[in-house]
């Protein structure tokens, strides 16, 4: 049976890391909506193991100094000492939004390093939700990255680069198109 891993997406309203990543999951805000991967999933995929993968995902407020690449490797890391004991077992990836990115910046990453090849090959689907695969409204990136830029000003998040990544046809967003395109027929992918 599969481990089914989790990732949220943008966190626009700055809510706390572990609110935002569990009300992506439920089927309404706050601790009283509905946990779909806890109180739905298991009947349909019996045996499998259910992690909700939680990141610094604002855009905007905070101190994050990582950049979305580390961000993908953490995410890397995470999951290889969680399987340490099992490495073989299947992964299929729930993706939300920004979640998708990451998630494909992960395998990536995985395939040019050993250390992570082996989720690599053991991913067998991944199914994105909402994810912004030829980047995101280039309204929203626009004023986005107008706050962006003051916030950095005023010294908060100085080594984010998650604007770029939702950028439609920057550098950083057309190098993962191009890489992603190499690796698109390993993987079951649906997207909705």
């Amino acid at each position: 049976m599969p481990s089914i891993i989790a990732v949220h997406g943008l966190n626009p309203r700055s809510k706390s890391g572990a609110d935002h990543a569990w009300d992506t999951w439920r089927t309404s805000d706050g601790p009283h909506g509905r946990l779909w991967l806890r109180d739905d999933l298991p009947r349909h995929v019996p045996n499998s193991r259910i992690f909700l993968y939680e990141y610094n995902a604002t855009v905007v407020y905070g101190k994050d100094q990582d950049t979305f690449i580390g961000k993908a490797n953490e995410l890397l890391e995470a999951i290889r000492v969680e399987r340490a004991r099992d490495e073989t077992r299947p992964i299929i990836f729930l993706c939300h939004s920004m979640g998708g990115l990451l998630v494909k910046q992960a395998l990536i990453n995985a395939h040019n390093n050993l250390k992570y090849t082996l989720i690599k090959t053991a991913t067998l689907g991944l199914a994105f939700f909402a994810t912004p695969h030829k980047g995101g409204d280039w309204k929203l990136v626009s004023l986005g990255k107008i706050a962006s830029n003051i916030a950095t000003t005023m010294g908060f998040q100085k080594g984010d680069d998650v604007m770029e990544v939702l950028k439609g046809g920057s550098i950083f967003s057309d190098i993962m198109h191009e890489h992603w395109r190499q690796q698109l027929f390993d993987y079951d992918i649906i997207s909705f």
